[in-house]
């Protein structure tokens, strides 16, 4: 084998060697928030809430049934399907009691996904993002 070559492929390998040496040296990702614990009955959680409607109309929640953006219901990450919340907006001050149907359309940052009637009982429609306090009522 030729010194050239030879060169070339221990060049080759060092490249490949200090790219896996880099790679193991990096910072780890930062781990995702730890997941709020479900509320207890009866206690107040400030937090965030979003509103869903035309997109998921008609499609089967978490419970099985059919999402009416027109009804009081809700999806929460672990609240019991069934449970009965009672939201209060903190811009209007206005509050809705609202079925828990489902568990997703949760983004970041979300305690509650509204549906539109919620939304607009609460008088914050159109605005999709908004500040509540909510309480697990029975």
């Amino acid at each position: 084998m030729s010194t050239a070559r030879r060169n070339g492929l221990m060049l080759v390998w060092l490249v490949l060697l200090g790219g896996l040496l880099c790679a193991c040296g990096a910072p780890a990702p930062p781990a995702p928030a730890p997941a709020r614990p479900m509320p207890r009955m009866g206690q107040a959680v400030d937090g965030e809430a979003i509103w869903y409607g035309e997109m998921f109309h008609g499609r089967a929640t978490a419970s099985g049934e059919a999402f009416d953006q027109h009804g009081l219901t809700a999806a929460h990450a672990s609240l019991p399907l069934g449970a009965v919340v009672e939201v209060t907006s903190i811009t209007t001050g206005k509050s809705v009691e609202v079925r828990i149907n489902d568990r997703g359309h949760l983004g970041a940052g979300n305690d509650l996904a509204l549906s539109r009637g919620a939304a607009e009982a609460l008088g914050v429609f159109p605005v999709r993002r908004f500040a509540v306090q909510y309480r697990w009522v029975r």
